[in-house]
């Protein structure tokens, strides 16, 4: 009885706490994806488009915006990642919208020192103050 015992308490903790190889996400991180506007272009709106902001909740329910599109999701995490996953695109339940929109939104993170990820292997998300 105590080696099961001792064998639900490790599996409990590996799956509440991602493996413990990655920390867990919370609070707000924003980048900047190089996106290439038109000369003209109203410098707000040149700055929703490059601003990625990503918020994370404690019970891990999450905001993504991406050019200024809204979507709500969740974080998934794995050994050495975490992984935004999509429930809703501009207030569209995920399974209302194009398979395409999940694979776009759906976004991996990869921690990059004490406190910055990667979004999708490319752009630095740093927290906010």
């Amino acid at each position: 009885m105590g080696v099961a015992v001792a064998v639900f308490a490790l599996l409990w903790f590996i799956f509440n706490t991602g493996g413990g190889s990655i920390r867990r996400l919370s609070g707000t991180y924003v980048g900047t994806s190089p996106v290439q506007v038109k000369p003209g272009t109203d410098p707000f709106i040149a700055k929703q488009l490059s601003t990625i902001k990503l918020i994370i909740k404690t019970d891990q329910l999450a905001y993504l915006s991406v050019a200024g599109i809204p979507v709500t999701g969740h974080i998934e995490y794995a050994s050495k990642q975490a992984t935004f996953v999509p429930d809703a695109v501009a207030d569209t339940p995920i399974a209302r919208v194009a398979p395409e929109m999940k694979r776009l939104y759906t976004v991996t993170l990869t921690p990059v020192g004490e406190t910055d990820w990667l979004y999708n292997g490319t752009i630095r998300l740093r927290p906010t103050k």
